[in-house]
């Protein structure tokens, strides 16, 4: 399995593959010390490279949005607006 991923493993965004979409995993924006959830920030970092290097086209994000209040995609797309 290892060597079927290795194409989509870079530190350089510019190194891997175009795709149309890519999926953001959800995360928490708050961790549990209650700060910037770094998993949160490292993903929209990450996605918001990889839109910026030209290798994709689309972002989906996902997440937890089943309570009142809590709201996981409406965060990361507001966190990926900020970054451009």
């Amino acid at each position: 399995l290892e060597a079927l991923a290795a194409p989509y493993i870079a530190s350089d965004p510019a190194r891997l593959p175009e795709c149309p979409v890519a999926l953001v995993l959800g995360a928490a924006p708050i961790g549990p010390e209650g700060g910037p959830n770094r998993y949160f920030v490292y993903r929209l970092d990450a996605a918001a490279a990889l839109y910026k290097a030209g290798r994709v086209k689309y972002l989906l994000v996902s997440g937890d949005n089943s309570r009142a209040g809590y709201d996981e995609p409406t965060a990361m797309r507001a966190g990926l607006i900020e970054r451009g």
